[in-house]
């Protein structure tokens, strides 16, 4: 009987044993997937090298065609649009 009771002991602490290493990996499975997480948020959120504050003098700008060709008086009555708020049909009774 006291044997099988410490081969019992010996059995539940293998098991401890194992869970308790699991748990470790998974903590650390957490902390890679969270640090994951965040380069990617910040590589899909954050500030990208692509944007230019500054335009240099006397260099071309090969990106900004469709901004060139735009009449501005349109962009403003777009925004204008966008900002007035929308009427609703009336119904008739």
């Amino acid at each position: 009987m006291i044997t099988d009771l410490r081969n019992m002991i010996k059995t539940l602490q293998a098991t401890v044993d194992a869970a308790n290493k699991r748990e470790e990996a998974l903590i650390q499975e957490r902390g890679h997937l969270k640090d994951e997480i965040r380069l990617l948020r910040k590589k899909l959120f954050g500030s990208s090298s692509e944007k230019r504050v500054i335009d240099f003098p006397g260099q071309l700008n090969l990106f900004n065609e469709a901004e060139l060709e735009q009449d501005p008086s349109a962009a403003e009555t777009e925004e204008l649009a966008a900002t007035l708020p929308e009427e609703s049909p009336k119904s008739c009774t």
